[in-house]
């Protein structure tokens, strides 16, 4: 009785349609606030997640004999909420949409293979700096619109001023936007100092 739908910045017009159905009959809701300003919620139950977010999954719980329906970025099962609803015992049908990563690989023009994905959602910026290495390709989840300002200061911190970092945002979506941002001068290597 528990699906979860991938939906995108299109919303529910984006759907397939065996993934609207999904939505349109689902008794409940799940989602962030913004993915359930993407569909109608009226005589549904709606339920925002809440931190933490385990405490929304007890309350998935008591609604397993209705139709519910947990409203994902992308691709659930790709840094998304698809494996901690697997890691708590549900067994939910997933219905993937496009990830934010092959959004993001198919506007850059970069094959996905050859790239490294990381979330920085809810993660350190520090996690960054195992993936840094020259000519490498990053695609990462921003936490937030503070995020890209904190990669530009870890790669100039690590050598790697010279970057280049596009910021990608609402993919898909009438808001689509995307900015290469100016490669900061990068840091003087450091000087040696005689004692």
């Amino acid at each position: 009785m528990i699906t979860i739908v991938g939906i995108g910045e299109d919303g529910i017009a984006g759907l397939p349609p065996a993934a609207r159905s999904v939505v349109e009959t689902a008794a409940v809701l799940v989602g962030g606030e913004r993915h359930l300003a993407l569909v109608d919620t009226t005589n549904k139950i709606a339920i925002p997640w809440q931190k933490p977010i385990t405490a929304t999954i007890d309350v998935i719980k008591q609604y397993v004999d209705q139709p519910v329906c947990i409203l994902a970025s992308g691709d659930p099962l790709w840094y998304g909420i698809g494996k901690l609803i697997l890691n708590q015992g549900l067994k939910p049908l997933i219905m993937p949409a496009p990830s934010s990563f092959s959004l993001a690989c198919a506007r850059l023009g970069w094959c996905l293979e050859d790239i490294d994905t990381l979330s920085l959602c809810g993660r350190p910026v520090d996690l960054l700096r195992s993936y840094l290495a020259p000519q490498a390709r990053l695609l990462v989840l921003s936490s937030n619109g503070d995020t890209p300002q904190a990669i530009a200061s870890l790669l100039q911190q690590t050598g790697y001023g010279a970057s280049k970092i596009t910021v990608l945002s609402h993919l898909g979506g009438r808001q689509e936007t995307i900015v290469t941002l100016p490669s900061p001068d990068p840091l003087p290597p450091p000087q040696p100092s005689c004692h």
